[in-house]
């Protein structure tokens, strides 16, 4: 079987090459996006602030005004969907895998971010952030990029608050536009309203294989894939150790393996 850790890893040395010409360049062909992203204060894109007010009814109050926290996945050196709300007590906290790789950077260059990216990988989220603990989770043109993208949502399930929603936003079937290159190994699709992860070797349905109750709406606009879904329940193994041990046993292998095919 493909070590699929091992073929995500050699997409490293590309990622890092590309953000290394975004910040010399200031931007490459985008520079609105990088003038964007280098302000330290942003205000949360209107559509999440939308979500949030609607989802989190029951939001803790703070100076008198709603307390949110919102988890950015695969946010990339410097989040981009903002990080405050004019009448609402906002964190903001963004991770990424490649977070070391960004961190320097980032320094280097001398910015200042509003958010600093922390390593945390979506396959293990839980790991590092307390279970149901946001009440939003955000993905843009990123979980595709993962190793084991449906792990990586069951671990937002597992981060989310019940009620609470995660977004997903990415592009259409770019493992096949791409070739199979880097970090480029799964699709992301619409199929009569499902959501449908895939590639060359296999195909997933997401909606038959969330372990918890939910809501789902799968919608696609110009090749763009986007995902709403709204936890229901709460996980029954929330605090389960030895599902933590056998993850544990899992990572060890796919690395020792990824660093044996190099």
């Amino acid at each position: 079987m493909d070590n699929i850790f091992a073929l995500w890893t050699r997409g490293i040395e590309s990622e890092r090459g590309f953000w290394t010409r975004w910040f010399e360049t200031k931007g490459l062909e985008w520079p609105d996006d990088y003038t964007e992203r280098v302000r330290a204060q942003r205000e949360l894109d209107p559509w999440l602030q939308k979500i949030l007010r609607e989802s989190a009814v029951d939001a803790p109050v703070s100076n008198g005004k709603p307390r949110f926290r919102v988890l950015d996945v695969g946010a990339g050196p410097l989040s981009k969907i903002g990080n405050f709300m004019p009448d609402a007590d906002l964190e903001v906290v963004a991770a990424d895998p490649l977070a070391f790789i960004y961190s320097d950077l980032v320094d280097r260059h001398g910015i200042n971010p509003g958010v600093r990216t922390q390593f945390a990988p979506a396959e293990d989220l839980s790991v590092f952030f307390t279970p149901s603990s946001f009440d939003l989770v955000h993905c843009s043109n990123a979980l595709d990029h993962s190793f084991e993208p449906l792990r990586g949502i069951i671990e937002m399930l597992r981060v989310v608050k019940v009620g609470g929603t995660i977004i997903l936003g990415h592009a259409r079937n770019e493992a096949e536009n791409e070739k199979y290159e880097g970090f480029h190994q799964h699709n992301f699709d619409v199929d009569d309203g499902r959501f449908i992860i895939w590639n060359k070797k296999e195909r997933v349905v997401v909606e038959h294989e969330l372990p918890v109750e939910f809501e789902i709406q799968n919608t696609m606009n110009n090749h763009y894939v986007t995902n709403r879904i709204v936890k229901r329940s709460e996980f029954r193994d929330r605090d389960d150790c030895r599902r933590r041990d056998e993850r544990l046993r899992k990572i060890y292998e796919q690395v020792i393996r990824a660093m044996s095919d190099r």
